[in-house]
């Protein structure tokens, strides 16, 4: 699929952009954490943002292609199942040396699972549409097969295997084989999804989804096109957020080259639609009012957006809205959300900046979800360490990005992908951010990179 509007050249330097966020953030977030003062952690930023910048425009192509040529170099050349049986060797390890419990909102959705497997509804604390269905939906046929001890860990596997594939089918449609197989290693071995492995996390399913969504969305036939749009439903249901991707989808399919484009956004429209509503007629029931997907849109914004918000999660805002019904509480954060903000846009600003940081500036959540809220390890030292490699490992990913953005190949569809990054990205500089927020967008980065790496290698087979 090629898309008919000057996008790419944008969205290049936007990986630039986002490479010097994460290069800026990531050590200002870990000085942040050593006891370093606001503004010497913001020092150590810039000048790590800095030396960035200095390595991709001075020297930083060739080593790019340096450090490019002797990762391809050592990768054997496996079937990808045996990949993907490697991916799956290397999470049960990690699951076996760190076991974590279900904890924070891992565990809520393991709760409302067992409620609709047992009781047949979907309600805690009182919230009857609070937290969206998609994930608790998803465990539901795992818990009736598995023991408890065992949902966990399979169904976490087998969103793996999903994922993995969807990412090398993707790539290799995109830029061929080699790129399939690169995006697939890549997924694979990642550190922190290995770290998520072991725990109940949503972010799996969305990761599971989305490169199938694409894969089927650049496929000519109808019936891909409606399981695109089921999977994209289905999606919104795990992660309402994602919503307000599906106009940005409908553009792409619009301006893309090629008949057919808008029956296709038509179709597409129809088959979320079909997956979606059903849970928002259900709410109608249940509410008494149209909610399309759960009700915690306004308190989130709310306490993302007051006197008291940091940037990340806080449990409430300046005015406690909690003794007020689910829709009443919605309604009236939301209201409270936007009138701070159109009162201070310039706090607002600031702390969009602090957002941007949180969302760009850490890649273990992993690590923290198993280790110390999952109780893993009781190990400080452990955590330290595994922590610092998944982020010495997301600060280089990023690096290779940057210098390939830079480079001209023959076919670079595969950069519009970075639409989904910009996405979360941009919504999370209005709502609550940290790391684990960009988690379901790390196969974007898995394809784009291995479509990068093989156009940028073209002479290896």
């Amino acid at each position: 699929m090629h898309v008919g509007f000057p996008l790419r050249q944008w969205l290049n330097w936007s990986i630039v952009a986002m490479a010097t966020y994460a290069w800026i953030s990531t050590p200002m977030l870990l000085a942040r954490g050593a006891g370093f003062s606001y503004e010497v952690a913001w020092g150590i930023g810039l000048v790590s943002g800095s030396l960035l910048l200095g390595a991709v425009f001075w020297r930083g192509r060739q080593a790019g292609s340096v450090l490019i040529e002797q990762f391809l170099s050592r990768l054997a050349t496996l079937a990808p199942i045996r990949i993907v049986i490697f991916g799956i060797v290397i999470r049960v390890a990690w699951m076996l040396i760190f076991p974590a419990v279900p904890s924070s909102d891992g565990a809520v959705y393991l709760e409302l699972a067992g409620s609709l497997l047992n009781e047949g509804r979907f309600e805690v604390a009182g919230t009857r549409a609070y937290w969206p269905p998609g994930y608790s939906l998803f465990l539901v046929p795992w818990l009736a097969v598995f023991p408890d001890s065992l949902v966990i860990a399979v169904s976490q596997l087998v969103l793996y295997a999903i994922g993995g594939f969807g990412c090398f089918k993707l790539a290799e449609r995109l830029s061929g084989w080699r790129s399939g197989y690169l995006a697939l290693v890549l997924f694979s071995i990642w550190p922190n999804l290995v770290a998520l492995a072991g725990t109940p996390r949503k972010e799996m399913l969305i990761i599971a989804l989305l490169p199938w969504v694409c894969y089927f969305l650049i496929s000519k036939s109808i019936g891909a096109i409606i399981l695109a749009g089921c999977c994209f439903g289905f999606a919104i249901l795990v992660q309402p957020s994602l919503q307000l991707l599906l106009p940005v989808t409908l553009i792409i399919i619009v301006l893309a080259r090629g008949q057919g484009r808008y029956l296709n956004a038509i179709i597409f429209v129809i088959a979320s639609a079909t997956v979606v509503l059903p849970w928002s007629m259900r709410n109608v029931d249940v509410l008494g009012k149209f909610v399309l997907v759960s009700t915690n849109g306004g308190s989130n914004l709310y306490r993302a957006n007051n006197p008291m918000a940091t940037g990340g999660y806080t449990p409430r805002g300046e005015v406690d809205t909690s003794h007020l019904g689910e829709i009443e509480e919605d309604r009236t954060a939301k209201e409270l959300a936007v009138t701070w903000i159109t009162e201070n846009p310039l706090k607002f600003a600031v702390l969009a900046i602090e957002k941007q940081v949180r969302f760009m500036g850490d890649d273990a959540v992993g690590v923290y979800a198993s280790l110390k809220l999952g109780k893993g390890s009781e190990s400080a030292l452990t955590y330290a360490a595994i922590k610092l490699f998944s982020n010495l490992w997301w600060v280089s990913i990023w690096l290779i990005a940057a210098t390939l953005a830079l480079k001209k190949s023959k076919n670079e569809n595969y950069h519009y992908l970075m639409i989904g990054w910009l996405y979360l990205f941009s919504i999370h500089s209005i709502f609550e951010a940290d790391g684990k927020y960009h988690v379901p967008m790390l196969w974007v980065l898995c394809v784009w990179m291995g479509c990068a790496m093989s156009q940028n290698n073209p002479q290896r087979k």
